[in-house]
């Protein structure tokens, strides 16, 4: 039930990437972050390129839409509730129970809503960044450019936007001074005025 749709492991943003989140997607009109099942699950982080085999699969839950990467997608299948396995109980426990399929192999049950309840803000974070751009796409009101929802949008490597309410000045990037034995992201000065 929270499976939406299974789809290539390509075309992920690593603009976004932090803790299990690995980047966004961009699907069907719609951004969505992408989450790492290896640092969800293992808590170990993914330094590794996604092999081919890997797939994203399109997820719902706690009624937020995200990805997750698999390592690999083996079947779909279904089971009788009466072999399951249920696990000990404990509030917000991830595994609810255990599959012992007719290979002696262990498939263990998640509730996805579990899953992710640690990383919700995060999630739910990118969710508003995206339902804010529906929002604004389905609204036919009028605003005014430079007031109300006015941003300045420029590019490195991605688009990027800052509000106009906090830009102060454009100017051409000319002298523009280095600063001796300094390898910050703050190590060139500009003379204005």
């Amino acid at each position: 039930e929270h499976a939406k749709e299974l789809t290539y492991c390509t075309g992920v943003d690593k603009t976004f990437a932090n803790g299990c989140i690995e980047g966004a997607l961009r699907l069907r009109g719609r951004t969505m972050p992408v989450v790492s099942s290896r640092v969800l699950l293992d808590k170990i982080p993914s330094i590794e390129e996604p092999k081919e085999s890997c797939r994203i699969l399109v997820m719902e839950a706690d009624n937020l839409y995200f990805a997750m990467i698999m390592d690999e997608v083996h079947q779909i299948m279904t089971m009788d509730t009466a072999d399951i396995l249920p696990m000990p109980f404990e509030a917000r426990q991830s595994v609810t129970g255990l599959y012992e399929t007719e290979q002696n192999d262990s498939i263990m049950l998640l509730d996805m809503n579990n899953l992710i309840a640690g990383h919700a803000d995060a999630l739910q974070s990118m969710s508003r960044m995206e339902n804010a751009e529906d929002q604004a796409r389905d609204e036919k009101s009028i605003h005014h450019l430079i007031t109300e929802n006015g941003y300045l949008v420029f590019t490195v490597e991605h688009f990027y936007a800052v509000q106009i309410k906090d830009v102060q000045e454009i100017i051409p990037r000319n002298a523009v001074m280095t600063i001796p034995a300094s390898y910050a992201h703050d190590s060139e000065v500009i003379n204005l005025r």
